[in-house]
């Protein structure tokens, strides 16, 4: 977690949040597939990143404080 800038209370640090990538690298269509998926799912945070190197998306299950927030957006580095 801190080699990638990560911050102290991370979800990822408690299991509760993971990045992924599509194998085929096709990330919108990848992204309206999970938005369409979590729709009737509980979650806190949907997140499209991108780098100038890279893009995953961010899925968290839980905050470290226990808030589902159902909140989906986009973050550019």
């Amino acid at each position: 977690n801190s080699s990638v800038g990560g911050v102290s209370n991370s979800a990822h640090l408690y299991g509760f949040a993971a990045d992924i990538q599509p194998v085929n690298g096709k990330m919108n269509e990848f992204m309206q597939f999970i938005v369409e998926w979590a729709k009737d799912k509980v979650f806190d945070e949907i997140i499209l990143e991108r780098s100038k190197k890279a893009e995953w998306c961010h899925i968290q299950q839980f905050s470290p404080k226990g808030f589902q927030r159902k909140k989906v957006f986009s973050l550019a580095a």
